[in-house]
């Protein structure tokens, strides 16, 4: 129980006794003397309770029955039979009254050594450096989970390999772009030799088919005038597959070539 310094007619003692002597309720037009006041006599003596006129006396409703009303202060087992009080107003004076009671003993016993919240913060992160300063790194797998979620270090590895298999995504599509800018007129150039090929031996299988019907000797197929275009055809394929070799030079090395024509 927190007792009160009567010597103190302005300060917290004064307070107490005037809301310990408050009225009841706010009077009004038709009230009379006889309402009750806080200072009526409990149904039990003050001896009997500790409850004495120097403590702020509040009392709580506990039920709706008028003999159970009790006083808040601890260990007092006071109540009044009848009774109807400012309970917000007293309870905040209350409330004004402890803190008065706080501030007061926190003036009368400041603390021996003040220290500013930045100091504080200071002294804290220069004792957090010497600890990471002594501790060796721990090594992180990128898979730490920290109170259910991943942890910030895990997030942002996992966006680094995101960002960086996008890039080289997007480097890869480039790069397959431009190859295919290379590679389409070569291969095309390739099937066209070949195709004009296969019109030059088709013609050729048509002259050896007319020399058969007509029974002339096979030596007389030399004078067949589609040679030299046969030749020709045969000539532009090869460039056009050694063009294409060069520009596949990276993906076909030569060796490979030769290893597959030698099959």
């Amino acid at each position: 129980m927190v007792s009160i310094d009567n010597s103190d007619c302005t300060g917290p003692g004064k307070l107490a006794r005037e809301l310990h002597n408050m009225p009841a309720s706010m009077p009004s037009d038709g009230d009379n003397d006889t309402k009750p006041r806080l200072d009526d006599k409990p149904t039990n003596s003050p001896g009997d309770n500790g409850c004495q006129d120097e403590y702020l006396l509040a009392f709580v409703e506990q039920g709706d029955d008028s003999s159970k009303w009790y006083c808040k202060i601890p260990g007092c087992s006071a109540r009044r039979s009848s009774m109807r009080l400012w309970r917000l107003h007293v309870e905040n004076s209350h409330k004004e009254w402890l803190r008065t009671l706080e501030r007061r003993d926190c003036e009368a016993n400041p603390p021996e050594s003040y220290e500013s919240v930045e100091e504080c913060d200071n002294r804290e992160n220069a004792e957090k450096n010497d600890e990471d300063s002594t501790t060796p790194p721990k090594e992180t797998t990128g898979q730490e989970v920290t109170g259910g979620k991943k942890s910030p270090l895990a997030s942002r590895l996992l966006y680094d390999e995101l960002r960086n298999a996008a890039k080289a995504s997007k480097l890869r599509v480039e790069e397959l772009s431009q190859e295919n800018q290379r590679l389409r007129p070569s291969i095309n150039r390739v099937l066209d030799c070949v195709h004009e090929l296969e019109a030059k031996i088709e013609d050729f299988r048509n002259y050896v088919a007319t020399q058969d019907g007509q029974n002339k000797p096979t030596y007389q197929w030399s004078r067949y005038e589609g040679y030299p275009r046969i030749g020709q055809s045969i000539h532009k394929l090869g460039t056009a597959v050694d063009v294409l070799k060069v520009i596949t030079a990276d993906r076909f090395p030569l060796n490979e070539w030769k290893t597959n024509s030698t099959h």
